[in-house]
């Protein structure tokens, strides 16, 4: 929390919500707001201004969805980065990931993928008005694989997706591939225990 408090910009945190209450909050911050672009970053990363920045630069330039990238897990040689499109039906191991090797031993600067992992994510207000914040499952008000559902949107609609290399973060969940309400007590979410607000930080 303390990286993405320090990193430069105007912030919305989105605080308790569930993935399924996010698709009212974060079109309504976009109405409510008028900047050109919007980007997307979990709370359990250790992020940096220059990866932010590298992100937006791209943006500005004319790519319509650019995301940054981060590690799995702590352990793992994988990255959020794919080579291919998801393939329906969607399964953990249907996931084509890219290693950090890979890509950090890249001759290119921009890498394309077909996952926005939400580790940095970002497009311009008009592209989130038409590829809003959408779960692809749910159970009741809680959902799940927002960053799937918009891949498979953008993929279908032949909208590239790329991430500039230098745009890697630091995931630090223990286990990508368990959902945050069967980890141990100190990683359990806040939802339903606090209460759920938009805190605007603009300095």
């Amino acid at each position: 929390m303390l990286s993405l408090e320090q990193v430069e910009g105007h912030k919305a945190w989105l605080k308790n919500f569930t993935e399924v209450e996010l698709e009212h909050v974060i079109p309504q911050i976009i109405r409510d707001t008028s900047y050109d672009y919007y980007v997307v970053v979990s709370d359990d990363v250790i992020c940096s201004t220059d990866a932010l920045n590298a992100v937006v630069n791209l943006l500005e330039v004319g790519a319509q969805v650019v995301t940054g990238y981060c590690n799995l897990d702590p352990v793992s040689e994988f990255c959020s980065l794919t080579k291919t499109p998801p393939t329906l039906p969607v399964r953990v191991e249907t996931y084509d990931w890219m290693t950090l090797d890979e890509v950090h031993s890249s001759s290119e600067n921009v890498i394309r993928t077909y996952h926005p992992s939400m580790a940095l994510t970002g497009m311009s207000r008009e592209m989130w008005e038409k590829f809003p914040w959408r779960c692809y499952g749910r159970n009741g008000r809680y959902g799940w694989a927002a960053d799937l559902d918009l891949g498979l949107r953008l993929h279908a609609a032949e909208i590239p997706i790329f991430a500039p290399k230098d745009a890697f973060i630091y995931h630090t969940k223990p286990d990508w591939k368990l959902v945050d309400a069967n980890m141990f007590e100190r990683r359990r979410l806040r939802i339903d225990i606090e209460p759920s607000e938009v805190v605007f930080d603009i300095k």
